[in-house]
C-alpha cells in the first residue's frame, strides 16, 4: 500500500488501520463520531515540547 494523506479517517465496524500523525508541537483535539448516532469519541495529542496545562479552548467540544 502507498501512504495517503488525509484530514479525516472513515473507519467501518471491526476494520484496522495503522497510521502516522505528523504535527507541529502543541495540543490537538482527535475526534471520532460515530456516523448515524449522537456518539462522540475525544482524546487530546500533546506533543513533548507543547504547553503542561492545557487550556479550555484546546479541550474538545
Amino acid at each position: 500500500m502507498v501512504p495517503t494523506e488525509v484530514d479525516a479517517l472513515l473507519i467501518g465496524m471491526a476494520e484496522r488501520y495503522d497510521v502516522i500523525i505528523t504535527a507541529a508541537d502543541g495540543v490537538f483535539p482527535l475526534v471520532a463520531l460515530a456516523e448515524g448516532k449522537n456518539a462522540v469519541g475525544r482524546a487530546l495529542l500533546t506533543t513533548a515540547a507543547g504547553p503542561r496545562q492545557i487550556r479550555a479552548s484546546d479541550r474538545p467540544n
